[in-house]
């Protein structure tokens, strides 16, 4: 892990046919402990201190706390956002603004605040929210797709294999896509609301994945005001529907090891 940290470029990104292919998410190790070995103090990751600083820098003598938040009701009032600034990185949670917003365009509410406050807060890492198990109305590039009649289908929809779809064995609906209304009933909205559906991404299906970096994920990389992308929801999946997970079994072997 050290040695691959100490690379100067530790996020793998390729572009082909003038696409951006993420190849490996980036890993963002931070020391939890001051009392670390001489060898780890040895590996700097250039990348990562462009937007944290040096480790030292980081830690000044204090926890390195991170605020991740919103106000659901309006922007970051102007004590709100020098609130924010005592810590050491932020992350608007994907509440902000949800209200006046109508549950819509959220990533675009996000972007607006986090340049207020990058503009208060020039040095201090600011993250864009970005759900990754799932593929919430509320993302303008996702409302249509989520909504396509093809997703609900039997089989054979343009979108339908670009989600999960129910086995009928637990899950509600059946058939149909596996599905979270987590962002109304987290804020006690009514769930009968349009942009209340997330279905969860089938991410086994290419087309998928290419749509999610070319349509979501690089527009956003393209926009200023703010440091990265923090990606939520990794484990979702995992959590909620276990079953759908295929496990890898790997086998130790003279000479190497097997995945079956």
């Amino acid at each position: 892990l050290s040695e691959r940290l100490s690379d100067p470029h530790p996020c793998l990104i390729r572009s082909e046919g003038g696409m951006i292919e993420v190849v490996a998410l980036c890993l963002l190790a931070l020391q939890a402990s001051t009392s670390a070995t001489t060898h780890h103090d040895n590996h700097r990751v250039p990348a990562l201190e462009r937007v944290f600083g040096s480790r030292e820098e980081y830690w000044n003598g204090g926890f390195p706390s991170g605020w991740f938040g919103s106000n659901m009701l309006a922007k970051e009032n102007s004590s709100q956002v020098a609130e924010i600034g005592k810590y050491k990185m932020a992350n608007l949670g994907w509440q902000h603004e949800i209200w006046p917003s109508n549950f819509s365009h959220l990533a675009q509410t996000q972007i607006s605040q986090l340049q207020a406050i990058k503009k208060a807060h020039p040095s201090l890492p600011l993250f864009l929210y970005l759900p990754a198990a799932f593929a919430p109305c509320i993302y303008s590039a996702l409302d249509s797709i989520v909504k396509d009649p093809s997703v609900y289908e039997q089989s054979g929809g343009k979108y339908h294999n670009w989600f999960l779809q129910s086995t009928g064995q637990q899950e509600r609906p059946s058939p149909g896509p596996l599905f979270t209304r987590g962002f109304c009933t987290d804020v006690k909205a009514n769930v009968s609301k349009q942009n209340c559906y997330a279905a969860y991404w089938n991410y086994a299906n290419a087309e998928a994945r290419q749509y999610i970096l070319r349509e979501l994920i690089e527009p956003l990389l393209l926009e200023q005001g703010f440091d990265g992308i923090f990606f939520d929801t990794i484990d979702y999946t995992l959590d909620q529907f276990p079953q759908y997970v295929l496990r890898c079994v790997v086998r130790k072997e003279k000479g190497g090891e097997t995945a079956l």
